[in-house]
């Protein structure tokens, strides 16, 4: 990733999932995890950054799904 870009909300997403099954945790062991549905879960899953119908997600949501698989998502600000 270049200075300046920042990964797409569906990379992260993709990256995630990639996690949570590579840990064998099910959408539902991740859910409660997260203290939300399996179904909210899913579809924030099958998020694509291309379709307008669908919200961004909410950092907060991402942080909480990437603890709940052994992972911390940051954001990092530097000077250039």
């Amino acid at each position: 990733m270049n200075k300046g870009q920042f990964e797409s909300f569906e990379k992260i997403i993709k990256t995630l999932k990639e996690k949570r099954k590579v840990k064998r945790l099910s959408l539902r062991d991740v859910a409660e995890g997260m203290k939300t549905s399996s179904s909210a879960l899913s579809r924030l899953e099958s998020y694509k950054d291309n379709d307008p119908s669908k919200t961004k997600p909410n950092y907060g949501t991402l942080c909480r799904y990437a603890k709940v698989v052994g992972y911390k998502l940051t954001m990092k600000l530097e000077v250039e």
